[in-house]
């Protein structure tokens, strides 16, 4: 399982991972899920998330860090 609260990433492929994201700070930039498993908090920065991840191929995505 990769977490990926914290992280910035670009140009990363994640294949047949587990992906878990639980609302943290995040940027992603070019970044591919293939055939990967999902475990997104229920909160409105998972709920962003979890649209970019399903709308745009790659997935380009921020998050800033909480106030």
């Amino acid at each position: 399982m990769v977490r990926l609260d914290g992280f910035q990433l670009r140009n990363v492929i994640f294949d047949g991972v587990g992906i878990e994201y639980k609302g943290g700070p995040i940027r992603l930039e070019n970044v591919y899920f293939v055939n990967c498993t999902f475990d997104v908090q229920h909160t409105s920065e998972g709920q962003e998330f979890a649209k970019a991840t399903l709308s745009h191929v790659p997935v380009t995505f921020q998050i800033a860090t909480h106030p």
